[in-house]
């Protein structure tokens, strides 16, 4: 073959290999140009994948720190609840507030002792000082954080002329922003400043706002129910109007005296005060002028005991005083001395001048009991001594005071639960006119004890009236004794006449006419059948403000009846001036009638009582009626109406249900016997 055919074979085989080799490198650049693209799908789905990793992680960040704060919340919660120290709980809800908002301090200021607190511990820049001065803070944020309830921003304290001044001091170094929100109630009233500062000037986003209104809702919560529970605290061992210990914290004191004394080898005093006169005014001039002067006597007793001494209001008007530490007993009645001296300076109030004493009962430890409540029953044994002799004094317990007392002093424990119990009834007594028709009835009140059985009225009514339980009973007896006639007239008991008696703290209460007033309306009894009876003391006490009630009291349309008439210093000239309707002769009179040698004067006096009486229109009745010869001596004389054992005794409602239903009862009996007996126990001296 020649060279030119092997040339041409040469050639043709270059071109195959060459045409193979671009083949081949177009195959493998394809399968390059694949793989890329193969890698670019791979890393962009590697990336969406990482994508969503990282925001599946930022989210369980975020719950697991929303976790981590729901979780911190609900422990300051359950902390608040339970009464934890508020300093710690405070000081944690700054901690909070820190580790939130990086780089920055947080204060929070109560308003009511202007404490500043802050968290403890804290991780701070080094710019920042770690010892904030609470009276700088303090003094800074309260009235400026005030001026609105939105939180408050200065970007930049170096340049804020109010801050600018403190900054050299130190106590805020390194804080050259400050976010404030004012801590407020819901019922919007301020108790303190909640306040976020950073070391650097800037404002807060909507995070930081919600931040600090979550975390100051929070501190104001907790300042909040600590102040509830100081003042449930407070009102559970203090009197609410005088600010003194009640009988809760002072039987706490008297047992930490005791205890001492006993170690020292001392003497603890204990004084039972009881104000004289005070009802009187509390019942004359209101409840505001009492007020008034128990807060006044308080803040005199205090002024003259010691700083050791402990001084109680145990309810209404009575006081009790610890004297501890005592060298002699002596020093308790040089003490209770210096109180009388005190109380016995007028009271100016309301444009009135008042006077009020005290009767003071003392008891010593050890000389006269160990236990607390042994010294406590003394000084109130010996305190009702003073009481009925003369009151304005002091009285040391001695063991010997008499039976008489403390039968009193149990009457009068007794009497206090005597009417919630229901342990008062009312008796009824007929009257009778002259011509022995039924006049009517007169309530008289009976306390009938579960254990004691009828007590007498006259060991019961004065102490009534000295504790003042008078009022409240009077009006019990006013609206049933009401009730009672009203049901019985719808009964068909028609004209009867019902006379209630009426003291004269119930007469001078400022709420009276409206009592009188409230039981008729209650009991629908006509006002014409009620007869109101007063003694001669209670109406020539201050005869114009007398003679101004009873005119009100007319006004209602009930009947005004002036009782144990004679007796007193009235006349039946100043009688002519007052609204009165009845007379009722005092029975010291009547029983005088069959005596002798004084019956002529005793029948004279009844006799010009009667004559000038119907002169004036009065009615005259002559009670404790107990003979036929004085029934027929008043029926003789023309006296009005009778009452008396002779006529009828006092009666229970059920009994006097009969009573009025037996028609044979309607008049007065004609021959010398007395009337039926009535069941029942009769205690009255006279009829």
């Amino acid at each position: 073959m020649d060279e030119a055919s092997l040339l041409r074979r040469q050639l043709e085989r270059e071109r195959r290999a060459r045409k193979e080799a671009e083949v081949f490198i177009e195959a493998k650049s394809l399968e390059l140009f694949l793989s890329r693209e193969e890698q670019k799908r791979a890393f962009a789905a590697l990336q969406e994948q990482a994508d969503i990793v990282n925001a599946a992680n930022a989210q369980l960040q975020l719950e697991i720190s929303r976790r981590l704060q729901a979780e911190s919340i609900e422990r300051l919660l359950e902390r608040i609840v339970k009464q934890a120290p508020l300093e710690s709980i405070l000081e944690d809800v700054a901690s909070m507030a820190e580790q939130q908002a990086s780089s920055g301090r947080c204060f929070i200021v109560t308003d009511h002792d202007k404490r500043l607190f802050q968290a403890q511990n804290g991780e701070f820049s080094p710019e920042i000082s770690d010892c904030a001065d609470p009276g700088i803070v303090t003094e800074l944020l309260q009235p400026w954080s005030a001026i609105s309830h939105s939180v408050q921003v200065i970007e930049d304290t170096t340049r804020d002329r109010y801050w600018k001044p403190h900054q050299a001091s130190g106590a805020l170094a390194g804080l050259e922003s400050c976010w404030a929100l004012p801590l407020v109630t819901r019922d919007g009233e301020q108790i303190g400043t909640f306040s976020l500062h950073h070391s650097q000037a800037r404002s807060p986003d909507a995070s930081d706002i919600k931040l600090m209104q979550m975390l100051s809702g929070l501190a104001a919560m907790a300042i909040r129910h600590r102040q509830l529970a100081d003042t449930l605290r407070h009102q559970a061992h203090y009197d609410t109007l005088t600010g003194l210990p009640n009988r809760l914290l002072f039987r706490d004191r008297l047992e930490q005296a005791v205890a001492h004394a006993a170690r020292d080898g001392l003497f603890v005093g204990v004084l039972f005060l009881d104000l004289d006169g005070f009802k009187q005014i509390n019942d004359t001039l209101g409840h505001k002028v009492g007020d008034q002067v128990l807060q006044e006597v308080a803040r005199r007793l205090k002024r003259r005991l010691r700083r050791s001494d402990t001084l109680a209001r145990m309810g209404g008007d009575e006081f009790m005083v610890v004297l501890p530490s005592l060298k002699t007993p002596a020093n308790a009645a040089k003490l209770a001395q210096q109180c009388l001296n005190i109380l016995r300076k007028p009271m100016h109030l309301q444009g009135h001048e008042l006077f009020v004493g005290a009767s003071i009962g003392i008891s010593v430890f050890p000389e006269h009991a160990q236990s607390v409540d042994e010294l406590q029953r003394q000084a109130d044994v010996a305190m009702y001594v003073v009481k009925q002799g003369g009151k304005n004094a002091f009285h040391f317990y001695t063991p010997n005071l008499s039976m008489h007392s403390l039968e009193s002093l149990d009457l009068r424990s007794h009497l206090h639960r005597a009417l919630e119990s229901k342990q008062f009834e009312l008796h009824y007594q007929p009257q009778f006119w002259r011509d022995g028709r039924l006049r009517g009835l007169e309530a008289l009140l009976r306390w009938n004890h579960p254990e004691l059985g009828m007590v007498p009225p006259g060991k019961f009514i004065s102490i009534a009236e000295e504790s003042g339980l008078i009022a409240p009973i009077g009006e019990w007896v006013l609206q049933e004794a009401c009730r009672q006639m009203a049901a019985w007239q719808r009964a068909g008991s028609h004209d009867l006449i019902i006379s209630v008696n009426v003291s004269n703290i119930q007469f001078e209460r400022a709420t009276w006419l409206e009592t009188v007033g409230q039981a008729l309306a209650q009991s629908g009894l006509e006002p014409a059948l009620l007869e109101l009876e007063l003694t001669e003391s209670v109406v020539m006490h201050d005869v114009l403000a007398a003679a101004a009630m009873l005119e009100k009291l007319r006004k209602l349309g009930v009947r005004i009846a002036i009782d144990d008439f004679g007796t007193g210093f009235s006349s039946l000239t100043s009688l002519q001036h007052l609204p009165v309707d009845t007379l009722k002769i005092d029975q010291s009179f009547v029983r005088e009638i069959d005596r002798v040698p004084l019956a002529e004067s005793k029948s004279a006096i009844i006799r010009t009582i009667i004559v000038l009486g119907h002169e004036l229109g009065l009615q005259l009745i002559a009670e404790g009626v107990e003979t036929k010869s004085q029934a027929d001596y008043l029926q003789e004389l023309e006296c009005d109406a009778l009452q008396g054992y002779l006529l009828g005794k006092p009666m229970p409602a059920y009994v006097c249900n009969d009573y009025l239903r037996y028609s044979g009862w309607n008049r007065i009996p004609r021959d010398s016997q007395v009337a039926p007996s009535v069941t029942g126990t009769v205690f009255d001296s006279a009829g």
